[in-house]
């Protein structure tokens, strides 16, 4: 069965999330980030930065989309400090339209309801921090959805990583999929752990390149794992949304390698206050809007 593209705000990078960039629901990559990995220890008790991520200089006539910027001389505006799914106990949910490539034209709604925990256990590995999320999305425009125009998909992902040192690791997440009174589930882990491209408070406007191979498994099948590289980079601005006006994280992320050539994406994160590090907008290479969130919520207010 052909399934609508999702826009999957938990897949796009950050200084722990993403994935991000816009994906299938089983795409080959899966990158935790900011909006969707929360914080909390557990895992391995090494310290030190052997991350593997290195800051990398920009590539000459790389530019943002155009929306003026205002750089923040406070670098933990993108790191985990404050950020609200670094807390066990603590939920959240983000309402967002999600845009056809025109930035206008709404072709989905989606509501994202994330919980927090600690103690998980993924692959052998155990006293994880676990962010679960379910995404409902609705697809509203039959115009650019055809038949399925009307029809409800919903996405149960959990995502498990821990933080070592001064970085986290990201192990992998699991999948379930209902659409169309069809289920379908997948699993994705990396080797030897995914990064999101930086450490836990990133400098801003540096360039942070990080490598690793993700692995699907999904109807019994394993896929051959996909050797991956994803540059990030974090700057700050105001960003302004359905939801209201906030403080921003923005975060470029470049992925290449595997099934992937040269996929750039962008997103804004609130950089401060009660909704730190939910996801207000997202973007594409070119700077098209491609979601945008018009409710926040953490702990039910």
């Amino acid at each position: 069965m052909n399934r609508p593209e999702t826009k999957n705000l938990s897949n796009i990078s950050g200084s722990f999330g993403i994935s991000k960039t816009t994906i299938k629901v089983f795409g080959v990559i899966a990158l935790c980030v900011l909006s969707a990995c929360g914080g909390g220890g557990g895992g391995d008790s090494s310290t030190g930065t052997t991350d593997g991520t290195t800051p990398v200089t920009p590539t000459p006539g790389d530019t943002a989309p155009a929306t003026p910027t205002t750089p923040s001389t406070v670098a933990s505006d993108c790191g985990e400090d404050g950020h609200v799914l670094t807390v066990a106990g603590n939920t959240a949910q983000i309402d967002a339209n999600v845009y056809y490539t025109d930035g206008t034209t709404v072709i989905s709604t989606q509501q994202r309801r994330f919980a927090t925990s600690n103690g998980a256990s993924f692959r052998g590995r155990t006293g994880l921090f676990l962010v679960n999320q379910v995404n409902t999305t609705t697809y509203s425009n039959a115009a650019v959805n055809g038949s399925f125009g009307g029809s409800v998909m919903t996405t149960t992902e959990n995502n498990y990583s821990s933080v070592v040192g001064d970085v986290r690791q990201t192990y992998g997440l699991t999948v379930s999929n209902l659409f169309q009174g069809t289920t379908s589930t997948a699993s994705s882990y990396f080797t030897p752990y995914a990064y999101t491209g930086a450490p836990l408070n990133p400098a801003l406007d540096t360039a942070y390149a990080a490598s690793y191979s993700t692995t699907t498994e999904s109807g019994g099948t394993t896929q051959p794992a996909l050797a991956q590289t994803s540059i990030t980079t974090y700057s700050t601005e105001s960003v302004s949304v359905l939801a209201g006006t906030f403080p921003a994280c923005k975060v470029k992320i470049e992925v290449t390698g595997g099934a992937t050539t040269a996929n750039v994406s962008y997103t804004w994160l609130v950089a401060s206050g009660r909704y730190k590090g939910l996801v207000v907008r997202t973007a594409n290479a070119n700077g098209v809007k491609t979601s945008e969130a018009t409710r926040l919520l953490v702990n039910g207010q």
